[in-house]
């Protein structure tokens, strides 16, 4: 098992890596927009350092890791059992619903429905969408959301305070 510290150190290494790849747009960008980057590139670090958290999470994470959102993105009209797209967008980038994926895993899973989604979280070499896979249901709904978000927030507040 690999130390908090080591876990850190990983997901400074990704943003540096990150900044080692900066582009004239994305300069352009960052310039323009520079507190909406920030937040990004902190939405990033944090998501990441829950995936290394996770205490049977044994590889490094893929650099080309994206975003999933669990409920998808895009809206599409179909029974989401309670959901309306007004709520998809009130609980689409909240932290329960966001997870480190692998790119190519990420884009076979597309937006695709919760439950057929977890074939792909299955497969993947990060220990939090593996879990993810083994969830009892098919479907996705607020209370989940709400849930992941606070037993995220709370290993994050737990390993900041142990390590500050």
């Amino acid at each position: 098992m690999r130390s908090k510290t080591t876990s850190m150190l990983l997901v400074f290494q990704f943003i540096s890596n990150k900044d080692c790849n900066l582009n004239l747009n994305f300069i352009r960008i960052m310039s323009k927009h520079k507190f909406q980057v920030i937040l990004l590139l902190e939405s990033l670090a944090l998501i990441l350092l829950d995936a290394y958290l996770n205490p049977t999470q044994t590889q490094v994470i893929p650099t080309t890791f994206e975003i999933e959102h669990i409920f998808p993105k895009k809206w599409q009209n179909t029974n989401y059992h309670g959901w309306d797209e007004k709520d998809a967008q009130t609980f689409l980038d909240r932290f329960g619903n966001k997870i480190a994926f692998e790119k190519k895993l990420n884009i076979q899973a597309g937006n695709g429905y919760f439950g057929v989604k977890k074939k792909r979280y299955a497969v993947s070499g990060i220990s939090v969408v593996q879990d993810l896979s083994n969830y009892p249901k098919n479907d996705s709904v607020k209370e989940d959301i709400i849930d992941r978000e606070k037993e995220f927030v709370t290993r994050l507040v737990d390993f900041f305070e142990k390590a500050l």
